[in-house]
């Protein structure tokens, strides 16, 4: 008997010495002592290494998912979820796992957390796994369906276009720093770092308590090292964190664990199952001097058995969003609003609604104007952890809504939070504990900007714009591939400080390679859109010159305008003339466009130009002549053609028979005669009769192109009216001959 209780007392004190180690480890646990907590709880798990024990192992897992470090509590949610259920711990069946199964020993809430701290991993797929396998057995949490849209969208989140620069403060340790808000020039932040002489430490965290601080910043996120505490009663024997200014600076409202007076001064108010809640304190009567406020109050709506923090004040002062665990919520916090009413006194809080608030946890709201605020929630759809949320204050019907990811760079797939933005909504600061230079929370300096490229591409020869090229730019984040428009432009987002190898390739000219930086961008603030032209080189040298000329005086042109085009494309050239310049085009090889001279009352037929077969440096040059327009005028149409002893209009006069055409729509009331001539060949009543058959040819086709016939006469003149008289029909030169043969017309009235 006496070995056996021998035996036994090892084992009775083993016993008690896990009890023990589980009870302190509860304890902690309770009161947010996380790393406390898991020194027990891991110390425990090294007693008996080989015996499972799922819910320790949840436990450890939920310490290290709430102390930030995912892959360890990933791992620690793995075993614990193999452990309860070998068979399908690793992965759920498709059909789910069943409640009634060894996964019943453990919190349902397991596959959930299990399921965000692999979304903060960036494991998406296998977080709307577990995700969906929380769903079975809680079909009706909003969150968690939020949580697996989150995962169906992330990828597209972080592959898009970051939308602003975040930057890393140097202020920030090893330890937290987080809830910057904006005071005149000072940024005020939470930290539990000691920058300043009050050590105190929590007893449950272990770690310093926290208070808040400022230093002098400006917009673009440079911050002294002036660093100061924000002096208010009871500095350093409580947490003080998380503030909101009035628009004045003069009266701050904080977040402070719960107390009360007593005869000691001020201690922690425990609720019935001791633990210590939060509450908002007010602090004014501001003494600039001493820079401290000098009076502490309560907010009117604490209680010792909620919590109430993370104020916000709106820059008219009339309206309070904090946030709350308070009896009749949604979930775990929501955030809730009160207004001022006529007594200057604060009304009661009003729940912000299911369209703000989830069964996750919205906290840490932010004004950054009248009438939008930024918060913070892992409730809905997102990239993991918690996100960083906009929504807009609807004057009709006196809410909020409109709920929007602020996406990257402020968001990630861990931690964001607390968002706030100077008045120009374009420079704030955020926290997150994303890896960082620094451990823990960091503040970081954010500059919104939608940085968006337009690249216009030009011949380096003659300066026309560049269409269908092909243009690839390889970043550091990203890759884009272009092709450039009808005006030789193409546009697209770019990531703001990086750098890029540009590629331009296009038929006709040689392979352009180059590199650019958004590094130099200047900051842009109410356009986003920086332009960059590039030039390319052409393997062919073809360019046309004209002078335009007023066809009676011989004289330049007021300042026409031209218009070129090339068969086989829809794009059109539009370019205004100086009075007197030529005009000069660069050409592409074995094209063939069509050119015509503008201006108001003035009538140009098109040049076409053909660059079928020509190499290397080519110059071609030609004079445009253009008809002033008036009654008795006579405009000569160039480029119709006929067959030999035809009237029949052959299709490459078309052209310039539809310019022809529009001139008409143009001019809706002109009334016109067409006049067709021929060359000397032939006997004067044979060329006068085919003359009248070219010319009533014309006059037919414009009537079947809608033109009414009262518009339209058709006379032949035969051989009767040449420019070029020929003493000799049979040896006048044929160019000579050629201009003789012509169709014109002649404004009858306007």
């Amino acid at each position: 008997m006496l070995a056996a209780a021998l035996i036994q007392m090892p084992f009775q004190a083993a016993a008690k010495s896990v009890e023990k180690d589980n009870a302190k480890g509860e304890y902690f646990f309770s009161h947010h002592g996380y790393n406390k907590a898991l020194a027990f709880y891991t110390d425990l798990l090294d007693k008996s290494p080989r015996q499972k024990n799922p819910l320790l192992c949840a436990r450890i897992a939920d310490c290290y998912r709430l102390i930030g470090q995912p892959d360890r509590s990933a791992a620690f949610y793995s075993r614990a979820l193999n452990d309860a259920n070998p068979a399908t711990g690793k992965r759920p069946a498709k059909a789910g796992i069943n409640k009634n199964t060894a996964n019943a020993q453990l919190p349902n809430d397991v596959t959930l957390h299990y399921g965000e701290v692999l979304m903060t991993l960036q494991c998406y797929e296998d977080a709307a796994m577990w995700l969906r396998e929380y769903l079975v057995t809680t079909p009706n949490d909003r969150r968690a369906a939020n949580l697996v849209k989150g995962c169906e969208h992330a990828v597209a989140l972080h592959s898009g276009m970051p939308e602003g620069v975040e930057t890393f403060l140097s202020l920030n340790t090893d330890l937290s720093e987080y809830g910057p808000v904006i005071n005149d020039q000072r940024l005020v932040y939470t930290s539990d770092t000691t920058p300043v002489t009050y050590k105190k430490k929590d007893k449950f965290t272990g770690e310093y308590f926290f208070k808040l601080y400022q230093v002098t910043a400006t917009e673009e996120g440079h911050c002294s090292n002036d660093f100061q505490a924000v002096e208010t009663k009871g500095l350093g024997k409580f947490h003080d964190a998380n503030c909101a200014f009035t628009k004045d600076g003069q009266t701050m409202y904080f977040t402070r664990n719960n107390v009360e007076n007593d005869i000691f001064g001020q201690s922690s108010v425990p609720d019935d199952r001791n633990k210590v809640h939060l509450q908002i304190m007010i602090a004014s009567d501001y003494n600039k001097a001493a820079n401290k406020f000098e009076t502490v109050t309560p907010f009117p709506y604490n209680n010792k058995d909620y919590s109430t923090a993370h104020p916000a004040i709106n820059p008219n002062g009339d309206m309070l969003i904090f946030t709350s665990d308070m009896p009749g919520g949604e979930g775990g916090t929501d955030l809730y609003m009160c207004r001022k009413d006529n007594d200057g006194k604060w009304t009661e809080p009003k729940n912000l609604g299911k369209t703000i608030n989830t069964e996750g946890a919205e906290l840490l709201p932010v004004f950054l104007d009248n009438t939008t605020i930024s918060f913070t929630s892992n409730g809905h759809p997102g990239l993991g952890g918690e996100d960083i949320y906009y929504a807009t204050w609807n004057n009709a019907t006196q809410g909020w809504g409109n709920v929007v990811n602020a996406g990257v760079p402020v968001n990630s797939s861990y931690d964001d939070m607390s968002l706030t933005m100077y008045a120009d909504g374009q420079n704030g600061y955020f926290a997150s504990n994303r890896p960082a230079e620094k451990g823990s929370e960091n503040i970081f300096h954010y500059y919104r900007q939608k940085l968006v490229l337009k690249l216009n591409l030009v011949n380096s020869s003659a300066g026309n714009t560049i269409d269908d090229a092909t243009v690839t730019l390889q970043g550091t984040k990203d890759t884009h591939n272009l092709i450039t428009d009808a005006q030789g432009s193409a546009t697209t987002p770019l990531v703001p400080l990086s750098s890029y190898k540009v590629t331009i390739n296009k038929k006709g000219y040689k392979e352009l390679n180059t590199v650019f930086s958004t590094s130099n961008i200047k900051r842009l603030r109410d356009v986003d859109t920086f332009y960059k032209t590039i030039q390319l080189e052409p393997e062919q040298d073809i360019t046309f010159t004209a002078k335009i000329l007023d066809e009676e005086t011989r004289k330049p042109i007021d300042n026409p305008l031209m218009v070129i085009s090339k068969e086989g494309s829809n794009h059109t050239d539009t370019i205004n003339m100086a009075t007197g310049t030529p005009f000069n085009h660069m050409l592409e090889p074995n094209a063939v466009y069509h050119i015509n001279a503008v201006k108001d009352n003035y009538y140009s037929d098109e040049k076409v130009v053909s660059t079928m077969g020509l190499t290397g440096t080519i110059r071609l040059s030609d004079t445009m002549l253009m008809c002033r327009l008036g009654v008795g005028v006579i405009c000569q149409i160039e480029s119709i053609y006929y067959d030999f002893n035809k009237a029949t209009i052959r299709t490459d006069a078309l052209p310039s028979l539809d310019k022809l055409l529009k001139f008409m729509h143009f001019f809706p009331h002109m009334r016109i005669q067409l006049n067709s001539h021929t060359d000397c060949r032939g006997s004067d009543a044979y060329n006068m009769r085919l003359s009248k058959a070219r010319a009533q040819s014309v006059v037919n086709y414009l009537i079947s192109k809608g033109i009414k016939a009262n518009r339209l006469q058709g006379k032949g003149f035969g051989e009767s009216k040449p420019i070029y008289k020929c003493d000799n029909c049979e040896t006048c030169d044929e160019s000579y001959r050629q201009q003789n043969r012509r169709t014109e017309f002649q404004v009858l009235s306007m």
